[in-house]
């Protein structure tokens, strides 16, 4: 294998290259404003480089800034998806009456030795089979 393979720039433009082969099943092309390549780029983008929040990494990606202009080149994403466009996308996944059916998983945000209350988790050791009295959290995510 190459050493040019191993480059950020190749990894991302062969993962531009998936996403631009995903068929678009969207019926309505006029009111369509950004490419499923350039949405999930910017999904990537914004989880690689560990965004607190969809809107941050709105403002930065679509700013003129040296730092939005550098994500968008970067990353190879000619429009990033705004808010307001994921809101309406979400109406295809109504549920029942009006509401969401959505997947959950828990990710670890905190843990220490000291500090404990009634909803920590405990650990149990792989190898001893001790309870580890460290307690943690886990904060759900869609």
């Amino acid at each position: 294998m190459q050493r040019k393979a191993l480059s950020a720039d190749e990894m991302i433009s062969s993962l531009k290259n998936c996403f631009n082969d995903i068929p678009d099943h969207r019926s309505n092309f006029e009111n369509v404003k950004f490419s499923i390549a350039d949405t999930a780029l910017s999904g990537f983008a914004m989880f690689s480089l560990k965004y607190p929040s969809v809107l941050s990494f709105t403002n930065d990606g679509r700013s003129e800034t040296v730092e939005g202009i550098n994500l968008r080149s970067l990353y190879q994403i000619a429009n990033i998806p705004s808010d307001a466009q994921r809101g309406g996308v979400l109406k295809n996944f109504e549920f029942m009456d009006g509401k969401y059916l959505a997947a959950f998983d828990g990710t670890g945000v905190y843990s220490s030795d000291t500090i404990h209350c009634k909803c920590c988790m405990e650990k149990v050791c792989k190898e001893t089979g001790k309870i580890n009295s460290c307690g943690y959290n886990k904060e759900p995510g869609v």
